[in-house]
């Protein structure tokens, strides 16, 4: 029940709101007729937008321009004024005038269609805001909304206000300031200001950069728009086909140098070392950045620069495989022949490039800065020494210094530009200022700056800096675009030392292996083979240490050493440790043991020398008084060295009494493929033995007496992948490469085409097998990478060699004649002599990998098939890829 009091308060709110509708349409009334409608209509901006904005329209700024940013909210015109606060209705009916004026205005008169349409506007435009700093339209929202959100006004709205206003932060570019608390804020910088204003001061507390906008956040806006450049007026980023390569793509690599001085001597020779080391996986780029001259000025620069070129292709022309297959970037440096320091530079002159282009046909003299589309990747590259820059011409430093590259990268990616320098200090041709822009953020900028080289990734952009190849100790980086991860890489007088001494024992071994095995061919043409050249000649290169004379040059020769004998010895040394290294993804160790009478004498060099150089030490053992009991001990080490797959090494008899030493070798390998078999797809086969069983298969209809063991049933292993395959026509032989995992060691299969002999099918492919014609037909470049479907037979193999005969039938005669036997460098006595040498070795292959291990005892006393059946006799090589050493050598004639 209402009383008299309730009625008046009633009546009295009914008179308030009705003041409160007239003051209203007053106020809009009289906004219609006073106003002079001069402001822009309200519109989004994004930050990186009003940056590029603001920079587009300002090129000189004598004072700030700033924008400010105040509440909003989010709902119509007059129906929803009432719930707008007193304080913020001037400021919502200005945004309805402001939408107003942007209507197709027919005559003065204002209609309720074209304010429902302004609201809507304003509405809308609200909407648009992408980042969450922005607050939703202020008409109609509940305070909690506009809670720490905020609107884009220009400066003038503060400087017409009396009272002090609360929560601004002012975006503008700074020309002048006094104090900064850090950063690497510069002018030409756009900054946020924090702070408040009052009596027609803003008072600044605190300054940062405007948040970098995700590539994600502004494709999701713009669409396929194509921002990055090139042909396509839409970007492919979002093609599912090039992210799928690009993923499946594992090996592709981009290697990044900056200041290639090619007029330097030194810098060559490390560039020759890198395409030495790459040569087996050429990189799919390589990015060379200037500066190309360490002397850039002079009045024969341009002549020197063009020789220089001409160097760097007779460099990239030896290495055959990286020449068809890598592609080469050149980006100017500041001091390069061009137009001053203005930048973006044009490329370097073609009449300087033009026959460098010619014999390099994978190169592109590009600009600086240059735009590089690989897959869905976008890659940026600049070469420009801009940290210093920064550093020089910003305010303040940083308080930490040391953390001046993430500083650097900050500043770059808010400002949505290469250079946020005065032009004073970096100039920019302004018809070109957009190839230095950075928006949308790219996936990948290289920053070639002299600065140190650092990794700094920021907003999903990982920003590279390689730094000066001369001046950092010629370091660079290696980026891999399938994981979006770079490596560190360098290369010092140390690895141009041991890349010589492991391709001299390389080549030395790799010979010794094939001449090795013609000679077992010419004892058995047509049956099985295992052995490990690696093991044989770790044997007989410690033998040689301590070797004088005619023996000593017998064992050189043998063993296919060069004159410089002294750097095997060394290639040793860093194979060993390179084999031995812990961390590996795959098995495999290299062992040596000395075993010598305990009352015998051996020269301290010898022993010093094999224990430096190849990890031997010397065990002593009573050969005279126990031989039997040291033979065992040797067996049991070297089971225990190859996983007890090599037993028996030494058989009853071997030593005896007159047992001076035993040098031991044992190498051991065990490896998963990299693309494993699946068991379920292996089937029974059958494997062909000779040519009649081939000449049976193909005519199923005839039958031979006699021919029943002409072929044998194998368990076939099968798989469908891509795989290294090559064909080389003059021999009618495929060759296929199966990696292990890691890919540091390799399988490489050579399988006849066809059987075209009477045996094994291998005569013609034997015969030809010289170490020139290994080397050409397994080089990388020779093998493409394909999807082949391989059918491999699994194995196991177990072999003994008496190597006695073997070698003497290779030269090295005198170690085992009593009367010729010259190893003073190991034992003063004049009657030791080389009475055995030993080796047995292990392989077995299956869907996991392969198993194997060799143990040497020496003592004195044009189309490419995509299909690759192996159902008849191959031969295979298991080789240490980084050196290219043969670890392993077989033939399987019948698994």
């Amino acid at each position: 029940m209402f009383t008299e009091a309730d009625s008046a308060r009633a009546s009295l709110r009914r008179e308030q709101r009705k003041m409160d509708a007239r003051r209203v349409k007053l106020k809009l009334s009289a906004g219609f007729k006073m106003r002079g409608l001069i402001l822009r209509p309200y519109v989004r901006l994004g930050y990186q937008t009003l940056v590029m904005f603001i920079r587009d329209v300002f090129t000189r700024f004598d004072d700030f321009l700033f924008c400010v940013f105040l509440s909003e909210s989010s709902r119509f015109l007059l129906q929803v004024l009432e719930s707008v606060s007193e304080a913020d209705l001037d400021e919502v009916l200005e945004r309805i005038l402001d939408a107003v004026e942007k209507q197709p205005l027919s005559s003065s008169m204002i209609e309720l269609s074209v304010a429902e349409a302004a609201v809507q506007d304003c509405s809308q435009s609200c909407d648009e805001t992408m980042h969450e700093l922005f607050t939703p339209p202020v008409i109609g929202s509940t305070p909690d909304e506009g809670r720490n959100k905020f609107q884009l006004k220009t400066v003038e709205a503060l400087l017409g206000s009396t009272a002090k206003v609360g929560e601004v932060i002012v975006l503008g570019m700074i020309s002048q300031l006094k104090e900064f608390h850090s950063g690497l804020y510069t002018e030409s910088c756009f900054v946020l200001a924090e702070g408040w204003y009052e009596d027609s001061v803003f008072h600044v507390n605190a300054f940062g950069f405007p948040p970098t906008e995700p590539s994600s956040f502004t494709r999701a806006y713009y669409g396929n728009i194509n921002f990055f450049g090139g042909p396509p007026t839409t970007a492919v980023k979002a093609s599912a086909k090039l992210k799928q390569l690009e993923e499946e793509n594992e090996d592709a690599m981009f290697v990044m140098v900056s200041d290639v001085w090619l007029d330097s001597v030194e810098v060559l020779e490390k560039i020759h070392t890198m395409f030495s080391g790459y040569s087996a996986m050429p990189p799919t780029c390589f990015i060379f950045c200037g500066n190309f001259s360490s002397a850039p000025y002079g009045r024969n620069q341009l002549r020197t620069l063009k020789d220089s070129f001409k160097a760097l292709a007779d460099l990239i022309c030896e290495f055959p495989s990286i020449h068809n297959s890598s592609r080469f970037v050149f980006v100017p440096g500041p001091e390069d022949p061009g137009p001053g320091n203005v930048l973006p530079r044009p490329p370097l002159a073609e009449h300087i490039t033009e026959e460098f282009r010619q014999r390099v046909p994978f190169s592109v003299f590009t600009t600086n800065p240059c735009r590089i589309q690989y897959c869905s990747q976008e890659m940026v590259v600049i070469r420009e020494d801009l940290v210093n820059k920064m550093c020089r011409n910003c305010v303040r430093l940083p308080s930490s210094n040391l953390d001046i590259p993430s500083h650097f990268v900050k500043t770059i990616l808010s400002q949505g530009h290469l250079t946020p320098l005065p032009l004073y200090v970096c100039p920019v041709y302004w018809a070109y200022d957009y190839a230095l822009r950075i928006y949308p953020v790219p996936d990948v900028i290289v920053f070639a700056d002299k600065y140190d080289p650092f990794n700094v990734s920021n907003t999903d952009c990982l920003c590279i800096n390689p730094g000066s190849f001369p001046k950092s100790g010629f370091s660079f980086k290696v980026y891999y675009p399938s994981n979006r991860t770079v490596e560190d890489r360098r290369v010092s007088r140390e690895r141009d030392r041991e890349m010589c001494e492991m391709e001299h024992l390389s080549a030395a071994q790799t010979r010794f292996a094939l001449s090795l095995f013609q000679k077992i061919r010419d004892g058995n043409a047509s049956g099985n083979e295992f052995y490990s050249p690696l093991s044989i000649s770790a044997a007989l290169s410690m033998l040689s240490l301590g070797a004088g004379g005619n023996t000593a040059s017998q064992m050189t020769r043998t063993l296919q050493f060069p004159e410089a004998e002294g750097e095997i010895h060394a290639g040793f040394t860093k194979l060993l440790s390179e084999m031995n290294k812990a961390g590996a993804p795959y098995a495999l160790s290299l062992a040596n043991r000395l075993y010598g009478e305990q009352s015998h004498r051996f020269v301290e060099k010898f022993l010093s020398d094999t224990k430096s150089l190849y990890q031997a030490e010397l065990e002593t053992v009573d050969f005279i008084g126990q031989a039997d009991a040291a033979r065992v001990d040797i067996n049991s080490w070297v089971e225990k060295q190859t996983q007890e797959k090599i037993k028996d090494l030494l058989a009853k008899g071997d030593v005896n009494s007159l047992t001076k030493l035993v040098l031991v070798n044992a190498i051991y390998f065990k490896g998963n493929w990299e693309r494993k078999f699946r068991e379920e797809q292996t089937r029974d086969d059958q494997f062909k033995l000779n040519k009649s069983c081939d000449t049976l298969t193909r005519l199923r209809y005839v039958f031979i007496d006699g021919l029943q063991n002409e072929s044998k049933p194998v368990r076939m292993m099968f798989q469908k992948a891509k795989f290294p395959l090559a064909f080389i026509p003059d021999v009618n032989c495929q060759i296929l490469e199966l990696p292990y995992v890691g890919k540091e060691l390799s399988m490489l299969i050579m399988l006849p085409h066809a059987m075209e002999d009477d045996t094994t099918g291998l005569q013609k492919l034997e015969s030809a097998l010289t170490y020139e014609n290994f080397m050409e037909w397994t080089r990388p470049d020779m093998m493409y990478l394909l999807e082949v479907e391989v059918s491999l037979p699994r194995f196991k193999m177990e072999e003994t060699y008496n190597m006695n005969d073997l070698l003497i039938s290779l030269g090295m005669v005198d170690a085992f004649d009593l009367q010729k036997a010259d190893f003073s460098g190991m034992s003063p006595s004049k009657n030791l002599v080389l009475s055995k040498v030993v080796h047995k070795s292990f392989v077995e292959v299956n869907e996991e990998g392969t198993e194997a291990a060799a143990a040497t005892g020496a003592v004195a006393t044009n189309s490419l098939p995509k299909r690759f059946c192996a159902n008849h006799p191959f031969l295979f090589f298991i080789r240490h890829n980084p050196s290219k050493s043969v670890l392993f050598y077989g033939r399987v004639c019948s698994p």
